[in-house]
């Protein structure tokens, strides 16, 4: 299992957890007397649990595909990064090395990025690492931006982060990892693979 999965699982889980909760206190309603119209008045509630349940299985699936399953083959989302980066920043807080908002909505992860759940994992692996780098007296702070004709993240690292970027180029042919003598570690990814977030 690699590092990503086993810092964020205990995160992913929990949500899953709350999820399981909502659907078992829906399915409750149903059995009541006149539940039906109880549960007419929650649209909206199992509405947002839809979404959530799809959010948090995308989320599993690309941590199980890093950790060797292959579970997304052609499974795409444009919204993986942003919901990776969410999940990181969830476990950062609860490990007590919060990760600072990224300044700019983030972008979509497009169909011609490696598997659809490469990027969203690298970037979140690089953020993971940098969490664990720091000593969690006050937010780390990052950004993903365009740069040089494609995108580049870039966070403060130390020992981890350094350790983790033969593995990021391994698992992304065409990314480029580094660290910067200002000590920011970067990881420049090609256009094709992000666009601009809506």
């Amino acid at each position: 299992m690699d590092a990503l999965t086993r810092g964020l699982l205990p995160t992913l889980l929990h949500g899953l957890g709350n999820c399981t909760q909502l659907i078992s206190g829906f399915s409750a309603l149903l059995e009541m007397p006149g539940g039906d119209e109880m549960l007419e008045g929650r649209a909206s509630d199992l509405g947002r649990t839809g979404d959530e349940v799809q959010r948090l299985g995308w989320l599993l699936a690309a941590l199980s595909s890093a950790s060797g399953a292959e579970l997304m083959q052609t499974r795409r989302d444009p919204r993986g990064l942003a919901w990776m980066v969410d999940l990181v920043r969830d476990a950062a807080r609860r490990s007590g090395r919060p990760l600072a908002p990224s300044g700019r909505t983030l972008p979509d992860v497009q169909p011609s990025s490696p598997d659809g759940w490469r990027v969203p994992w690298a970037v979140g692996s690089l953020l993971w690492a940098a969490t664990q780098d720091s000593n969690g007296s006050s937010d780390l702070s990052w950004a993903i931006l365009p740069y040089q004709g494609g995108w580049r993240c870039a966070v403060k690292g130390g020992e981890t982060v350094g350790a983790l970027l033969e593995s990021l180029t391994a698992a992304l042919p065409g990314a480029e990892a580094n660290q910067q003598s200002c000590g920011a570690t970067t990881l420049d990814l090609p256009a094709e693979w992000l666009k601009d977030g809506s």
